[in-house]
């Protein structure tokens, strides 16, 4: 007897995590990303927080869940951020939940210290 992907739940994989540009300007929006792919079923959750908190909803946009030539999904989570000063050293976390039960998964980023110099204001990278 066979399974679906549906009785059993295949797990997604968090591809990657990172931040567009790589290098952000201070008090210029940036947009951290995150690919989630080859999970099955489709239903899945995915949480933004910072430094613990819940972000605010209006700054992330999620893909719905796209089915891929593989018969398992894959989806995009993005979440726009202004650095400022203030915002350095802050740590982003993405959770994506899904329902096979081993599937829990946190991802982070954090705003390194902000480099001055040349007249420009840049985030370090980590």
């Amino acid at each position: 007897m066979c399974l679906s992907c549906a009785e059993v739940g295949t797990p997604p994989n968090v591809m990657f995590i990172n931040c567009e540009p790589l290098c952000p300007v201070l008090n210029t929006e940036c947009t951290l990303n995150l690919c989630i792919k080859d999970f099955c079923p489709k239903r899945i959750s995915v949480t933004w927080t910072v430094d613990g908190e819940p972000v605010d909803s209006s700054c992330v946009f999620n893909t719905p869940p796209s089915l891929n030539v593989n018969g398992l999904y894959a989806m995009y989570s993005f979440l726009k951020l202004h650095p400022t000063q203030t915002k350095r050293n802050q740590c982003y976390r993405c959770k994506v939940e899904h329902s096979n039960k081993n599937s829990e998964s946190n991802n982070v980023l954090c705003v390194p210290p902000l480099e001055v110099g040349g007249g420009q204001h840049r985030l370090l990278s980590v």
